[in-house]
């Protein structure tokens, strides 16, 4: 809204997942924002609203400046493009979500600005994929270039105004430790996992504590997730993208189990030392087997 009221000669576009995300934002957000701006200041444009999702508005030189929320933009060239739960938009419509990257976003020139926000929804996808590239990279070294940004549920102004609670279940007890969280922030943690009727998968993907836990595989697994993340928090020896947590015992049986389906699995021919690396699948890291 700053950018079209400010910039002459400047389009912004706002991708929702669908055409019905995209009129609620419309309504709710940006119209009731031009409904509340200052009376005073708004003779400075002049202002057509003849889209049921754009502003436009008129400088009085002849030069305009727009505000477009759709569920796509190819047809158009624009200075900023916001796209919002992009994860489920790859997920739910992949048509869709490649219109986005081979037509919306090479829409904007090298010198406009793209956002592209949203809730990770399991361990693979365009977004997952884009986030990663972007956050292992750190700073971007070319205009084309995507900087990666997590938003955590630590920085919650209401977690100022929780009483922490006694007597916390083991876990979030647990949890507090492994994360170094004070009393409120594990309380306000807690509580919001009741919110949710106590589901452990929902309260990582809307509140999660790190960028790894945002984006754990969903579905039922065996093994824990909480308990696989506290591996990171451990000291290890790490030999190549292995980190070992303990030492084989020489005589012990050892047994690996694994369900591949749906995961991001590289495999490497058995080498000599019995170890089967296989990489980007995290439940497997620190895991072993002897011959």
């Amino acid at each position: 809204m700053d950018d079209a009221l400010f910039t002459p000669n400047h389009d912004s576009l706002f991708i929702a997942q669908d055409l019905n995300t995209a009129q609620d934002i419309f309504s709710n957000k940006v119209d009731l924002g031009w409904l509340n701006f200052s009376a005073e200041l708004k003779p400075l444009w002049v202002v057509d609203k003849n889209s049921v999702r754009k502003l436009k508005f008129g400088f009085g030189d002849g030069s305009y400046s727009s505000l477009t929320v759709d569920s796509s933009g190819r047809s158009g060239t624009y200075h900023r493009l916001h796209i919002t739960e992009f994860a489920k938009v790859g997920k739910d419509f992949p048509n869709k979500a490649r219109e986005i990257l081979e037509g919306s976003i090479p829409s904007v020139p090298t010198n406009g600005r793209i956002d592209i926000e949203s809730t990770a929804d399991g361990s693979d996808g365009k977004f997952y994929d884009m986030f990663w590239q972007a956050w292992d990279r750190g700073d971007p070294t070319l205009p084309t270039e995507y900087k990666a940004h997590f938003y955590s549920w630590l920085w919650d102004e209401e977690i100022d105004t929780t009483q922490p609670v006694q007597n916390l279940p083991f876990d979030f007890i647990d949890y507090q430790k492994q994360h170094n969280l004070t009393p409120k922030q594990i309380t306000y943690y807690y509580f919001k996992w009741l919110a949710l009727n106590k589901d452990w998968s929902a309260l990582r993907k809307e509140f999660p504590t790190t960028p790894h836990e945002a984006f754990f595989p969903v579905g039922n697994k065996l093994f824990d997730d909480l308990k696989l993340a506290e591996f990171k928090t451990r000291e290890g020896r790490r030999e190549g993208d292995w980190v070992f947590y303990e030492e084989c015992i020489q005589g012990h049986r050892y047994a690996l189990g694994a369900d591949v389906a749906r995961a991001l699995v590289r495999t490497v021919q058995q080498q000599s030392s019995g170890i089967l690396p296989m990489r980007n699948q995290q439940s497997l890291r620190g895991m072993q087997t002897i011959k």
